[in-house]
């Protein structure tokens, strides 16, 4: 009779003749660590995407928002006062913000949860695709003027004429903020408080003070905010902010998406359109 024991035992001494030795080569050890770090960054993107869905439902207290300046420089510019000769220009290089990260989830994606929703650094897929921010916004674009501009006046992005990218953003501006999706730009202080804004992209042909081009327009949203501000106010004050953009889509699958873009500047007058000598 076979002792099937003894017989398991001898085959796994024989497999585990010359083990350590295959583990140690050096094709096996690199191969390790490669699905290491692989199954590290999916862990990552899974538990990012459950805590989304946590957050969504949980989430009723506010929370200090994630510590982005390990990671992102802050912007050199003013925040009281700005200089229109250091103001990036219009179509210039440093212009437009750039992603510094991002993850997308199936959970809807809730305003109480914009400053505690972790964002993943390695789920950037393309660190230069077209953004939709600008590193500096005007006051009077989101708020408006008597008489002259109306609240959400459109922001400019890529004129048609003047940016290199103008084309290519035609082309993804759409298909990443479509017009049918919700859209939300948090805007998050160092210090804890923070502004939400409902954002829609759009091609302008004619505009008063701005060449052609592609536009997002930025209304407040009264009912998004938190942190340690004055209940009483309701503008968002000058300086520097986190800009972090939710969308909310059904069309696909794991279509809702959190990105974050670094560091941007909010300034008033109207540094854009100097002639008007606007100062609040």
């Amino acid at each position: 009779m076979i002792d099937l024991s003894r017989e398991l035992d001898g085959y796994a001494e024989v497999g585990a003749e010359g083990a350590a030795k295959r583990l140690a080569d050096a094709h096996a050890t690199a191969a390790l660590r490669s699905r290491i770090a692989r199954g590290r960054r999916r862990v990552n993107l899974v538990v990012a995407g459950a805590l989304v869905v946590v957050l969504g439902i949980g989430a009723a207290a506010w929370a200090a928002p994630r510590d982005a300046a390990t990671r992102v420089e802050p912007s050199p510019l003013s925040t009281n006062a700005p200089n229109r000769n250091q103001l990036p220009a219009l179509d210039s290089l440093n212009y437009l913000t750039k992603i510094t990260g991002e993850y997308r989830t199936d959970a809807t994606l809730m305003c109480d949860i914009v400053p505690i929703a972790p964002v993943v650094e390695e789920g950037v897929a393309d660190p230069e695709s077209v953004p939709p921010l600008p590193k500096w916004i005007e006051l009077d674009r989101i708020y408006g003027l008597p008489d002259l501009f109306p609240p959400s006046y459109p922001i400019p992005l890529y004129s048609r004429h003047g940016s290199p990218t103008y084309v290519r953003a035609s082309q993804e501006i759409p298909e990443l903020y479509p017009p049918d999706a919700q859209i939300l730009v948090a805007l998050i202080s160092d210090t804890g408080e923070w502004w939400g804004f409902t954002a829609h992209f759009q091609e302008i042909a004619a505009m008063p003070f701005d060449p052609a081009g592609i536009f997002v327009s930025l209304t407040p949203d009264p009912a998004c905010h938190g942190g340690p501000r004055d209940p009483g106010e309701s503008r968002i004050p000058p300086g520097t902010y986190n800009a972090r953009i939710m969308v909310n889509r059904t069309d696909v699958p794991f279509g809702n998406v959190i990105r974050d873009f670094g560091y941007l500047q909010i300034v008033t007058g109207l540094p854009s359109v100097p002639y008007l000598h606007v100062t609040k």
